[in-house]
């Protein structure tokens, strides 16, 4: 179960198949330190999160936006 202080995020390589995706839920401290270690060195403009997996309800999908904009994106802009 996904609870509000979490953070999900698509850890999935674009070329895995759809039965080798994997989702990791982390707090946003996590997700922030997994972000920055996995873009360090990187001429990186945009990170594009998905918010809403099949199944998540509405509301923690809001939750997880207000996330972004408020404690990740910050800390890695």
């Amino acid at each position: 179960e996904i609870v509000s202080r979490d953070w999900s995020s698509d850890v999935c390589s674009s070329d895995l198949g759809q039965e080798q995706m994997q989702y990791n839920v982390m707090t946003p401290d996590e997700a922030i330190a997994r972000i920055k270690s996995t873009t360090d060195g990187l001429p990186v403009k945009y990170i594009l999160p998905w918010f809403a997996i099949n199944g998540v309800d509405d509301d923690i999908v809001l939750e997880h936006i207000r996330l972004m904009v408020t404690k990740v994106g910050p800390a890695i802009a």
